[in-house]
């Protein structure tokens, strides 16, 4: 029986949801692949959000200066997330709000 100090620690991979051995403690996916696969993926759409979520910012959702790109930037950005979000769901992968609080409880600083 091994002992519980002893334990080898354990992570959910974000892209598969399936627990593995952690090599190192701040690891985050069970493979490179499925961390290549994440953050591809991540690029991708943050190429189309940056400047929706800027535009949306700016203008306040619309309601200061340019109101008409300010909204409809604010409107497209909400449809890419939910469709985002429900893309995730079908394919099992984890939430991004809960891959955002992990790395932040390891300590990834974005800034």
């Amino acid at each position: 029986m091994m002992d519980v100090l002893h334990a080898p620690a354990t992570g959910i991979c974000p892209e598969c949801q399936q627990p593995f051995v952690l090599a190192q403690d701040t690891q985050l996916f069970c493979c490179a692949a499925h961390r290549v696969a994440w953050n591809n993926r991540m690029t991708v759409r943050g190429r189309v959000a940056t400047p929706l979520m800027i535009a949306a910012r700016l203008t306040r959702n619309g309601t200061r200066g340019h109101s008409i790109s300010g909204y409809r930037a604010s409107s497209d950005l909400d449809t890419l997330i939910r469709r985002w979000r429900r893309e995730d769901d079908a394919e099992g992968r984890m939430s991004t709000v809960i891959y955002v609080d992990r790395r932040y409880a390891l300590g990834f600083d974005p800034l």
